[in-house]
């Protein structure tokens, strides 16, 4: 498969999945790489905002609503929103999310997904930004 460029540079785009279930994180995280994106993970909330503060190239977060740890995922999308405005957030979970939350630049998948759609999601997202 080809590398997925950011703005015409040299550089994979980088998505951070966050997801405390492995397999489902490994499946992910591997289709992903296999989509040409260089990926990260995360196991929880609080691993994924340590990760955040090390790494400003992340392009896209990928994370799952309920994490174990104290952090859920509305708030490493927060948190992760909070620095990077502009960057895409993906969504998921497995549980019904009453009331949804309308973010902009985002998108929500139930689980189970399929990874090809998340990987999509990504190309999408990335392609179109300025």
């Amino acid at each position: 498969m080809e590398r997925l460029l950011v703005n015409s540079s040299t550089r994979r785009a980088m998505v951070l999945v966050v997801e405390d279930e492995a397999l489902v994180r490994m499946e992910a995280a591997d289709y992903l790489r296999m989509a040409g994106f260089a990926v990260l993970e995360a196991t929880n909330g609080e691993e994924a905002l340590q990760l955040l503060d090390v790494h400003a190239e992340i392009d896209v977060l990928f994370t799952d609503i309920r994490l174990g740890g104290q952090i859920n995922g509305w708030e490493v999308a927060e948190a992760f929103r909070s620095r990077h405005p502009d960057i895409p957030v993906l969504y998921t979970s497995g549980n019904s999310i009453s009331p949804p939350r309308n973010v902009e630049l985002s998108r929500f998948f139930s689980k189970p997904y399929r990874p090809e759609e998340i990987a999509a999601a990504c190309h999408i997202f990335c392609e179109t930004r300025p």
